[in-house]
């Protein structure tokens, strides 16, 4: 369209830029428009669009207000630490291009905000862990598997026993409440043993504790309680296919008989928002600046109140030459 010299879309670049002031009286520039998108322009269009659409679908993830999205947040966070830290311009973009040094820059700035609300992956919010845990396609082995590939073994080691920690920690503060504590386990009182029995309990006892040894040194597990059960059972079958269109609550209600306890944990964690800002407000900044007060702002108003407030946050403002 930008060749076709007779076109609407090539007047329309050559005519005088036009601007209404405060009153609303349009004052001519002594400028032509900027002229339409050039080659350069649209692939650094290109690769924005390529990058930020990691950040649109998260967005939109996280902003379901119908289904829950707690179980989801973990591997919403590792994504979007992915995209930045994996940050490289195309291949047909040349090393220290504009493109390329603006990408990095804006990977830097969002570096800083994504390690300000996240941290490391040690400092993680255990319920956003423990909510990923309570999906049957993944459990605990599934946050292992993601751990071993940002951490050191020993960091992976404590990381996971945290996280088994606070659901045991969970456990044990909600079986008292459900149906009254009856699927809380009551220890057996110790029984004498008589002294005619003596030889042969001591005979058991030591093929019991040899066991006891054995499975210890074993990759054998013992389900001790509730939670043992739910992650040493088999994984719910996940495939690329429907992986998004898997009924969290749907099967946490079937299968809430067999797993009261962590039902009704479940319940409560998945009840919590990943995000409460709207999508529509999550890459916008227009909302802080045109508030209920101060509604009647001109267009150019907030135009200026924004970039005052960018530049005033910004760690300094970068001298441009003209060309001219």
């Amino acid at each position: 369209m930008g060749e076709e010299s007779d076109t609407l879309f090539s007047v329309y670049f050559k005519e005088f830029e036009e601007e209404k002031d405060e009153d609303g009286i349009v004052a001519i520039k002594g400028q032509r428009r900027v002229g339409p998108p050039t080659g350069e322009d649209w692939e650094k269009a290109e690769v924005f669009v390529r990058f930020l659409r990691v950040f649109y679908e998260v967005t939109l993830r996280v902003s379901h207000s119908l289904i829950p999205t707690a179980h989801t947040a973990l591997h919403d966070v590792i994504k979007i630490e992915t995209a930045i830290k994996n940050l490289v311009p195309p291949p047909n973009v040349q090393t220290g291009s504009p493109i390329e040094v603006l990408l990095k820059q804006m990977a830097t700035d969002m570096r800083a905000k994504y390690d300000k609300y996240f941290g490391s992956y040690l400092q993680l919010n255990n319920l956003l862990v423990v909510a990923l845990i309570l999906d049957p396609r993944f459990k605990l082995r599934h946050v292992t598997h993601l751990l071993k590939k940002q951490l050191l073994e020993v960091d992976v080691h404590l990381k996971t026993k945290e996280i088994r920690d606070v659901l045991d920690a969970l456990y044990k503060e909600y079986a008292p409440r459900v149906d009254g504590g009856k699927h809380m386990k009551v220890p057996t009182p110790p029984r004498e043993p008589s002294s005619t029995s003596h030889v042969v309990e001591s005979f058991e006892d030591d093929c019991v504790d040899d066991w006891i040894d054995f499975v210890e040194e074993s990759e054998e597990q013992v389900v001790g309680d509730e939670v043992d059960s739910y992650l040493l059972d088999p994984l719910e079958k996940v495939d690329k296919e429907t992986k998004g269109a898997f009924k969290i609550l749907s099967w946490w209600k079937t299968n809430g008989c067999k797993y009261p306890i962590l039902a009704a944990i479940a319940k409560d964690i998945f009840a919590i928002q990943a995000s409460t800002v709207a999508s529509e407000s999550a890459f916008s900044t227009g909302g802080r600046v045109i508030s209920d007060f101060r509604s009647s702002l001109t267009p150019k108003s907030v135009e200026a109140l924004i970039c005052m407030h960018n530049w005033m946050r910004g760690d300094g403002i970068i001298t441009l030459e003209d060309d001219a």
